[in-house]
């Protein structure tokens, strides 16, 4: 019989295990205090990978602000470098003679017409994925264009777009300057007043910047709404050709242009035949372009403050009075037909009487002196409605430029409230009145720099109407003291010829564009903004 298995030691008896045998080892169970470290450390992740994203998109919005500006000094400085083209073109047109001809429509279109084709082949009519004309094609256009529906359609878009009913010389409108189409005193259609009307500039070419435009848009209106206008036109625009449509609204312009220059040189002969006054306003000195009412020193005991003597009146000598018995001053005449040389020698006499009156003004300080000088002076007419003594007239008419700033404007208006303080009793100063401003005039042309006026004396719309001032010696540059880079310099003078450079000495010279200045700051505006960094780098171009 086998043995009897060994009886089980009960649960809790004691166990003899000896002191040095190994313990067994407990298994523990995962603590729950480790999942909120995973979680925060998931979260850190989290934090920090935002944090690098919202570090890339500020230098990302860093780079494009810097980007913009940079574009934006670029522009600039094409725009700058444009200007200064443009003006030269015109100082070389100017230099070289090419002066506008003033024909008879029908014999330019004669002289014309087969030169201008053959200027320009047939295959410059043609546009990207157009056919090229045929012969035949540009015959019948040159026929159609000629014709008396497309002369009708040129018609009603000048009407249309200048808001006239008649294309004669009465009839035609005046650049209005002084204003843009902006402005809200700009002429605008009848049709709510929205649509600025076309105006063109008659006393300059039509290769003008102003006048080129407006042409343009003529060209444009026939084409869009030429057929809608005159229905049984629609096929002779069919036909024509754009070159042969532009060249009939530029023979147009030309006739147009005529009889308002004629009606222009009528009517300052009629009115200089024929005397009585304009309907301009009347003030003092011809100083303000369309101002009004009392003159400076009719309007007693309101000198304004900075006077020497803080102290003015009617009989200090001074440019302007009343007329006998307090009436106020009339209405200005037109041009009385005063001679040039007559004009300089007054003006030089208001000019002397305006620099003795600026002493211990505002208008002391040096960056006013242009605003003294003799070319600066409206002109002073002979006043026809004023008795004549010994054949001189003992009042005179004011008109001042048209281009004048508004700047020039007050500085004159507070110094002819200032008394004088030391008059000239060898030159006593004829009352004046003021008239109408000359619209049409320009700065008068000065060889040497110290007789030019500056650019700050001259209206903004002129100045960019009439950018060859800056280069003609009409007008200079402010300098320094008005905000420019550089003071204006004198026009270089063409050295002697060298032996042997007869190639060079052939070469004609322009004179320098003053407003280069404008490009030169332009140009350091975008080396600021650049900051060293190459412009095509920043816009990914090698």
């Amino acid at each position: 019989m086998p043995a009897p298995p060994a009886p089980l030691p009960p649960q809790n008896a004691p166990q003899n295990t000896p002191l040095n045998a190994p313990q067994p080892q407990s298994v523990v169970a995962p603590s729950s205090s480790r999942a909120p470290q995973l979680n925060q450390a998931k979260l850190n992740a989290v934090v920090t990978a935002v944090e690098e994203v919202n570090v890339e998109i500020r230098e990302m919005k860093e780079s494009s602000e810097k980007r913009d500006k940079v574009l934006y000094s670029v522009i600039k400085v094409l725009k700058a470098r444009l200007s200064k083209a443009e003006a030269e073109l015109l100082a070389l047109k100017e230099d070289l003679g090419l002066d506008e001809l003033e024909e008879e429509e029908d014999a330019e279109e004669g002289r014309q017409g087969a030169g201008s084709r053959a200027s320009d082949p047939a295959g410059e009519q043609t546009r990207e994925g157009m056919l090229r004309p045929t012969p035949a094609e540009i015959k019948h256009s040159e026929e159609v264009t000629k014709g008396a529906h497309i002369k009708l359609v040129i018609n009603t878009a000048f009407k249309k777009l200048m808001g006239v009913t008649k294309l004669t010389g009465p009839e035609l409108p005046v650049w209005p300057h002084g204003i843009t189409e902006e402005d809200a005193a700009w002429p605008r259609d009848s049709h709510g007043g929205r649509n600025p009307l076309l105006r063109f500039k008659w006393n300059e070419p039509e290769t003008s910047r102003t006048n080129d435009a407006g042409l343009k848009k003529v060209l444009m209106w026939i084409q869009a709404s030429g057929r809608t206008a005159i229905p049984h036109a629609a096929d002779d625009l069919d036909d024509a050709l754009e070159y042969d449509l532009m060249q009939r609204v530029q023979y147009r312009w030309g006739y147009l242009r005529k009889e308002a220059r004629k009606h222009e040189r009528a009517t300052v002969a009629s009115r200089t035949a024929g005397g009585g006054r304009t309907s301009s306003p009347s003030v003092y000195d011809g100083d303000a372009v369309g101002g009004g009412g009392q003159s400076a020193e009719e309007d007693e005991g309101n000198a304004p403050a900075g006077c020497q003597d803080g102290s003015s009146g009617p009989n200090d000598g001074s440019n302007g009075n009343e007329r006998a018995g307090g009436e106020a001053a009339p209405v200005p005449k037109a041009p009385s037909g005063t001679k040039r040389q007559i004009l300089s020698s007054r003006a030089k006499g208001k000019a002397a009487q305006r620099s003795r009156k600026r002493v211990g003004s505002q208008y002391e300080d040096p960056k006013y002196d242009a605003a003294f000088l003799v070319n600066a002076m409206s002109d002073d007419e002979d006043d026809e409605d004023s008795p004549f003594v010994d054949r001189k007239a003992t009042g005179y008419v004011s008109r001042a430029p048209g281009y004048r700033s508004q700047i020039v404007q007050e500085l004159y208006d507070h110094i002819d409230a200032c008394k004088d303080p030391h008059p000239d009793k060898d030159r006593a100063m004829v009352p004046r009145v003021r008239g109408s401003a000359k619209l049409d005039a320009a700065p008068p042309r000065a060889n040497k720099l110290s007789s030019r006026i500056r650019a700050w004396q001259v209206n903004a719309a002129y100045l960019e109407d009439h950018p060859d001032w800056l280069v003609t010696g009409r007008v200079a540059a402010s300098g320094k003291a008005w905000g420019d880079l550089e003071d204006p310099q004198e026009d270089e003078k063409p050295g002697k010829k060298k032996a042997g450079d007869t190639e060079r000495a052939r070469r004609k010279k322009i004179r320098r564009v003053e407003n280069a200045a404008d490009m030169a700051e332009a140009q350091a505006e975008l080396e600021r903004v650049a900051e060293g960094l190459d412009v095509d780098s920043l816009f990914g171009q090698q």
